[in-house]
């Protein structure tokens, strides 16, 4: 076999045994093992191995060395151990290998010589690339002659950096290490790398700063490794935390020449707080402390770097009393998506898109025109003698009317050719709320609802009205349980057609307003009011009209936006003329009714299209037979009790038949 060259430590005397006649050429020479030839077989040993041999010769006995495995693969830093099998067991081997750049011996120790040993060696890779390893031993009886050899092929790969994270985020001018989490051989130079340097640097110890906002990728490299990246997303610096500063109490009432006191609840620690007071004329402040200077109402802010600023009403008053007037409120809590339209004779040609698109439009416009309608925030008249609460010593209530817009409908409309929707009923619910405030004028209970038996008097106060409404006056419906006026009819709409438009209400109690428009007056009994007597039958609806169902009951709409209410009403339907009675409310009576007038009436209570109707004649109710008269005896419609019906039949005081 042909010997390969680089051994990598010199033989030493000791070690070099190969025959006496070669020792002074080699020793000292500085020559590797390998680099030593060895010499042609003499005629001894060829005649040994079957060739012509001397006489009295000794024969050479049975030597080999061969590797345990055929290859080896490792990466580049490993170190490895490989092992040969020799015969004799014990001989000595002699190491070598062939390419320095890719491996080398593992313990270069002074006082050992790494190329012999008893059949292993450790080696380390300390390249990529692939080099052989080269044993030999020698049969002891022979050491002047080479006697087996064997040649392993070793292969090493690169060696695979990875970082800790293969993304990263950064904000503009932050920094942050990637380390490396692959342990590199001792020695090994790392390169680092940034694609975009105007985006994100990185230094050659793996510290990247964020440079501008974009994305970038940073790379490590090293030779004879398999470089890493990491994505590096660079983002604007965020603004900073801001504090929503907490300002109590809300409000603050004071006598003129008092001072109050106004406390931040939340401020971040050593921020420095700025107050300001809107009309210093009214209440000057400092650090807090408010000082009551005039009659009036200011605004006191306070703010803060990095902070939301707070704010709070401080009202100044000369006047005396436990209960003061405060400005009225309007708030909205419409579902738009619930509110109905009703189509007053629109052609066909109108789709349902249109009418849709033409409702939201109208909601949007009728709701705020009520949201900004300032003439409704005046205070109400006559509250502060009205408002009858008792309050602790000391105490103060600034009393107002809250109103809040629940519901609407709308009505659709041919105008000039043009589809015209807005708004013909309103929903509000009204009452009166007070702030209470303590003797320091701190708010204590804000919000404090004055239930109606709290109440001793007449409140006039103001309901907001689009500026989309085109009629003249506003009927009302308004009933509380235990008053007997249950309606508000006529009432003349002021500023119409105007962003303050509104209506003025005089009231002893509250409860839900119920209001709809009218071009001309009404007479009671005919819109929402409380005239008509119970036998009368003084008062017959228009022809035409439409049944509504809510979920309070049946009502009867009129074509000019009326209903029927506290009254009886004879309506066709269905091509049948029939009386029907409706509640002070405006909702359809059924079942047993007992009228002003003393009779007992039964208005059908069965949905099968014709509920509600006024029974005459014999009808069987509840297993029982009863007569109502048809004509004479009585008003039409009214029971028969303790008498003889006109077909000659008795009936008792509950006016059962008596069988």
């Amino acid at each position: 076999m042909h010997m390969k060259t680089k051994w990598l430590k010199r033989l030493t005397a000791a070690a070099l045994s190969i025959g006496m006649a070669f020792a002074p050429a080699v020793a000292g020479s500085g020559l590797t093992y390998a680099d030593v030839k060895a010499p042609e077989r003499d005629g001894r040993i060829m005649a040994a191995s079957g060739s012509e041999a001397t006489p009295g010769d000794a024969t050479p006995s049975n030597v080999s060395v061969n590797f345990t495995e055929e290859s080896k693969t490792v990466t580049f830093g490993d170190e490895f151990t490989v092992r040969v099998v020799t015969s004799p067991a014990n001989a000595e081997v002699k190491w070598g290998y062939e390419n320095e750049d890719v491996i080398a011996f593992a313990d270069p120790a002074e006082n050992y010589d790494p190329q012999v040993s008893h059949g292993e060696m450790t080696y380390k890779a300390v390249g990529a690339g692939s080099s052989e390893i080269y044993v030999k031993i020698y049969d002891p009886a022979y050491e002047d002659l080479e006697s087996a050899e064997d040649v392993l092929k070793v292969t090493v790969n690169k060696l695979k950096l990875e970082l800790e994270t293969s993304s990263l985020s950064l904000e503009v001018s932050k920094q942050q290490k990637l380390p490396l989490t692959t342990k590199v051989p001792a020695g090994t130079i790392l390169n680092w790398s940034s694609d975009k340097e105007s985006v994100a640097k990185v230094d050659q110890s793996g510290n990247v700063t964020a440079v501008a906002e974009g994305t970038a990728t940073i790379t490590v490299s090293a030779d004879h490794c398999e470089p890493a990246s990491c994505t590096v997303t660079v983002g604007k610096t965020p603004e900073p935390a801001i504090t929503e500063l907490k300002l109590e109490p809300s409000e603050l009432l004071l006598t003129k020449g008092s001072k109050g006191t106004l406390k931040v609840t939340n401020a971040p620690e050593n921020t420095e707080l700025k107050w300001a007071s809107a009309d210093p004329e009214v209440a000057a402040v400092e650090n807090g402390v408010v000082t009551a200077l005039a009659a009036g109402e200011t605004r006191i802010t306070v703010s803060g770097e990095n902070c939301k600023e707070a704010s709070a009403v401080v009202t100044v008053t000369e006047e005396t009393g436990a209960v003061l007037e405060g400005d009225s409120e309007v708030t909205v809590s419409v579902n738009k998506a619930a509110v109905e339209v009703f189509r007053e004779n629109l052609p066909d040609s109108v789709t349902a898109q249109q009418l849709a698109d033409a409702k939201n439009a109208a909601v949007e416009s009728a709701l705020n025109s009520v949201k900004n309608n300032t003439a409704v925030l005046e205070p109400a008249e006559g509250l502060k003698e009205a408002v009858n609460v008792k309050l602790p010593e000391g105490y103060k209530g600034v009393s107002r009317v809250d109103s809040e817009l629940k519901d609407m409908e709308m009505i659709a409309e041919m105008a000039d050719g043009k589809l015209v929707v807005r708004p013909s009923r309103l929903v509000y619910d009204a009452s009166v709320a007070m702030d209470v405030f303590d003797e320091n004028g701190n708010l204590k209970t804000p919000n404090r609802k004055v239930v109606n038996s709290e109440l001793d008097g007449y409140i006039t106060f103001r309901l907001a009205v689009p500026k989309t409404v085109t009629e003249k006056y506003a009927q009302i419906v308004h009933k509380s349980a235990g008053y007997s006026d249950s309606s508000i009819s006529n009432l003349e709409i002021q500023n119409k057609g105007k962003d303050n438009a509104y209506i003025s209400v005089k009231v002893r109690h509250f409860s839900e307003f119920d209001v709809t428009f009218t071009n001309s007056r009404v007479s009671t009994g005919s819109s929402g009011s409380s005239g008509g007597s119970g036998g009368s039958r003084s008062y017959k609806a228009p022809t035409e009209g439409t049944w509504v169902k809510d979920a309070a009951g049946w009502w009867y709409k009129f074509p000019n936006h009326t209903w029927p209410a506290n009254c009886w009403t004879q309506l066709t339907w269905n091509g049948v003329s029939q009386w029907y009675r409706f509640n002070e409310a405006g909702y359809m009576v059924a079942g047993w009714y007992l009228d002003t007038d003393g009779n007992w009436y039964f208005l059908h209570n069965v949905s099968d299209g014709t509920q509600g109707h006024m029974y005459t004649g014999w009808h069987q109710i509840e297993g029982k037979w009863y007569y109502f008269r048809e004509n004479a005896g009585g008003p039409v419609g009214s029971l028969v009790v303790n008498g003889t019906t006109p077909d000659g039949y008795t009936v008792d005081a509950s006016g059962a038949w008596i069988q």
